[in-house]
């Protein structure tokens, strides 16, 4: 069962059945420095992960003995957040779907070339590394005041690192994500975690005030200024001093105050409305965004310079739906607080609700999760969240016949099929009444990028710019 070859820090848990692969990943793994430990059995992979967590676990979800998927989700929950590689003996998209939504690293089927095993484990230490190096961190980030972000997923890590990197200077932060993942967070993460933290930061929602007010609101104003200006007045700017000023919803800021606030970032000096007077500050600038800001640009909205100025370091969060096991971790933190809160007697969810919590889109992210939670919270009793306690909505949403379910965005929309678009050529030779499906476009370039990285599923999701679930998820949707 355990074949050991020095005490590295590495440790990598193979479980599988067939002799002859176990041999073959044995080899691959021979250049590199690691503790390896060999199951071929349910109850040998279990005794191996309680004595020794693992780092890194290679498992064949179809054993003999039928202890896969057990095997898989106690892997998912042990502390250790090991990174973990699925292979399968059989062909099942759907299996492949759910493993990497639920945090896998890949997901391979067999036969596995040796190259592919090679590129897959490569990536997944190098993961592992980055794990490692966040560890160092997590007693600050999770238990020194800023508990409302949690997840362990690959994503958020990688997302912890750069807030950690973003503290240590006062650079310019430009948060991205979807409306409702946490971008307000993000940003106090990063002031408390830097050198301004015994100072201010001050938030400011640009989609929250009006146009004709948000000037007065940034920059303040002197008395007289305008009609209802009695007194003088200090902004953000100067609030901010010495901390951080926050710009949430920077996208829908009008041009006319881009341009001054181009300037105040420049100099670091600005005027009150109404006043000629310059007053300087030190303030270190944090914008966020639920739009594409590139879009933007294009369209006149937003002024390019501005946003090279605010966007040295880029932090884009994830939605909620590719964060794999991170929506029961939200969920249960929700539903202890909540359970607390109303004075009621939850403890926890059945697998059965935590399976449809899984595989809903939330659109809403974590905005949407936690009002799902209160909701549950409040209407419902009990010790355990059944599935029949879930909002009629989400039910709604995840019956592939509702009306609801239709409108949920989807990766690929099934229009008609078109055979005259060559990728490799990328030219293409049509009338009005053959059109190519952009769908069809997609799927061949999915295809291709598969092909041309050896069917290695991660490699081509990070050159598409896409996470592995969603690619499994839209060759599915084409199948």
């Amino acid at each position: 069962m355990l074949n050991s070859r020095s005490q590295h820090s590495t440790n990598i848990l193979i479980i599988d059945d067939d002799p002859q692969l176990v041999t073959q990943y044995d080899d691959a793994l021979k250049e590199y420095p690691c503790n390896i430990d060999i199951a071929d059995s349910g109850e040998k992979a279990i005794a191996c992960i309680n004595a020794t967590p693992p780092d890194l676990v290679i498992l064949e979800i179809n054993l003999n003995d039928r202890t896969g998927n057990r095997i898989f989700n106690k892997l998912i929950k042990i502390d250790s957040n090991p990174q973990i590689i699925v292979t399968n003996s059989k062909h099942s998209l759907s299996i492949a779907t759910s493993v990497l939504r639920q945090g896998a690293l890949d997901y391979i089927e067999k036969p596995i070339s040796q190259r592919r095993l090679k590129d897959t484990v490569s990536e997944a230490l190098s993961r592992q590394s980055i794990n490692s190096a966040l560890n160092r961190y997590q007693s600050r980030i999770y238990r020194g005041g800023y508990g409302s972000f949690i997840g362990e997923s690959p994503a958020m890590r990688k997302i912890y690192l750069l807030i950690k990197s973003a503290s240590t200077t006062k650079a310019s932060v430009f948060i991205t994500g979807e409306s409702g993942t946490g971008k307000e967070v993000c940003a106090e993460m990063i002031h408390r975690l830097s050198q301004r933290s015994e100072n201010r930061i001050v938030a400011l929602n640009c989609a929250a005030i009006p146009k004709d007010l948000i000037e007065s609101e940034v920059f303040g104003h002197v008395k007289g200024a305008f009609t209802g200006a009695v007194a003088n007045r200090d902004g953000a700017a100067s609030a901010a001093h010495d901390g951080t000023l926050f710009l949430d919803e920077i996208g829908e800021m009008n041009m006319d105050l881009q341009s001054k606030l181009l300037r105040f970032i420049q100099l670091q000096k600005f005027q009150k409305v109404g006043s000629t007077n310059l007053e300087e500050v030190d303030v270190r600038f944090i914008s966020a965004t639920n739009r594409d800001p590139i879009q933007q640009i294009r369209e006149g909205l937003f002024r390019e310079d501005l946003y090279y100025r605010l966007n040295v370091i880029n932090v884009h969060l994830p939605p909620l739906r590719e964060r794999g096991k991170d929506i029961l971790l939200l969920a249960n933190r929700f539903l202890m607080e909540y359970t607390k809160q109303e004075n009621k007697q939850f403890e926890k969810f059945t697998p059965e609700a935590e399976n449809l919590l899984l595989a809903y889109y939330w659109p809403g992210n974590i905005r949407e999760l936690q009002n799902v939670i209160l909701n549950i919270v409040v209407l419902q009793n009990g010790t355990r969240v059944l599935p029949s306690m879930l909002p009629p909505s989400l039910l709604e949403a995840l019956d592939p016949k509702s009306t609801f379910y239709q409108s949920i965005p989807k990766p690929i929309e099934h229009l008609d099929d078109c055979d005259d678009y060559n990728l490799e050529s990328g030219s293409v030779t049509m009338t009005v009444n053959d059109i190519i499906s952009l769908a069809d476009i997609e799927h061949q370039a999915i295809e291709k990028a598969i092909a041309l990285c050896d069917g290695n599923i991660v490699q081509a999701a990070k050159h598409l710019g896409v996470s592995p679930s969603t690619l499994y998820r839209k060759r599915n949707d084409k199948s």
